[in-house]
């Protein structure tokens, strides 16, 4: 029988330790950047490293901590992490559904609150959703196969920022927007009647009036600011609670990870010491009774030799000639014996 315990798959399913291991890979900034980029990233940067790489890197971290001995690739840890993360999709969409509950198969099953069934959904699903579920910068994670049809050979189209929502993350990406009036396309495709004529002038003498003079740059770039300010300050109010909630439930969920493991070391220093009290008494007790196990071995070797004794001269005393008489009288004394 073959015996292959010890020795590494280069595939396999991920267990919910290993899934983790993932999340607590991408909990590290410098890793999530790496994947997925930065909150100041534009619409044409790229992350520093290659996809290959980074799932290279996520792929040893998974190998190096699995417990199954998983010897996973760059691109074979990619097709785990896309099969992951539709069930992560899945499980939130179920949990945004209108009437999403505990239904009575459910409860057949066992499954008892909302949490146990979207952990049934999607493994570690509450930790996924701490790293996911509150960046208000990040697009929405159903977004990400958009935006991941590269060839896997270092190109980058998963920047997991939202494009349109970027230029709100800074003050300074406006600029671009202010200085660059041939980024606005006229409308075609208008009926050429009096009507609507009329009304484009008097929308457009309105708006004379109320927006600012674009050759102005300088003044319409300062009132756009002053616009967007209220605007920049909540994202970067909600970009902060969100890390301040995560880091809050890391560090929540490293104390209970701490305490689990403190209490699971001492029952099992508990037991070791009532191990090594059980061996001492056993051998104690075999140490007590070792003299007198002796002493009964040496009488019954001492019986067993006397049997064997009277067994031969019985038999000698057969095989001669001697009468009968004589015989039993020589037989009788040996029993005697």
């Amino acid at each position: 029988m073959k015996i292959t315990s010890g020795l590494p798959h280069p595939s396999g399913h991920l267990i919910c330790m290993d899934y983790l291991t993932i999340i607590n890979w991408l909990s590290v900034k410098s890793n999530f950047e790496s994947c997925f980029g930065t909150s100041s990233s534009t619409s044409t940067g790229r992350p520093p490293s290659s996809k290959q790489h980074v799932f290279q890197l996520m792929a040893i971290e998974v190998n190096k901590k699995s417990r199954n001995h998983l010897n996973l690739s760059s691109s074979s840890i990619r097709d785990q992490w896309q099969t992951y993360k539709k069930k992560y999709m899945a499980a939130k969409k179920f949990k945004n559904l209108t009437g999403a509950g505990i239904m009575e198969e459910d409860e057949r099953k066992g499954i008892k609150s909302m949490s146990e069934k979207l952990e049934i959904m999607c493994p570690c699903y509450a930790e996924m959703d701490v790293l996911f579920g509150h960046k208000p910068n990040v697009t929405p994670i159903a977004s990400y196969d958009l935006q991941e049809k590269d060839s896997f050979n270092g190109d980058d189209d998963d920047v997991l920022l939202d494009k349109e929502n970027n230029c709100l993350d800074s003050p300074h990406n406006l600029d671009p927007l202010l200085n660059n009036e041939d980024n606005l396309v006229p409308v075609e495709n208008l009926q050429d009647d009096s009507q609507s004529k009329s009304i484009m002038h008097s929308t457009q003498k309105h708006n004379q009036a109320m927006t600012p003079n674009l050759n102005d740059k300088s003044g319409s770039r300062k009132r756009l600011l002053d616009m967007f300010a209220p605007t920049y300050a909540n994202l970067l109010e909600s970009r902060n609670k969100a890390r301040e909630i995560s880091d809050n439930a890391r560090l929540e969920w490293d104390r209970e990870r701490w305490n689990e493991e403190k209490v699971c070391n001492m029952e099992k220093q508990w037991f070791e010491e009532v191990k090594l009290q059980k061996q001492m008494e056993f051998d104690e007790k075999q140490h007590a009774k070792k003299p007198e196990f002796e002493k009964e071995k040496w009488n019954w070797e001492c019986e067993l030799k006397e049997k064997q004794c009277q067994m031969d001269l019985t038999i000698a005393a057969l095989s001669s000639s001697r009468p009968i008489a004589e015989l039993e009288q020589i037989l009788t004394l040996i029993n005697k014996k």
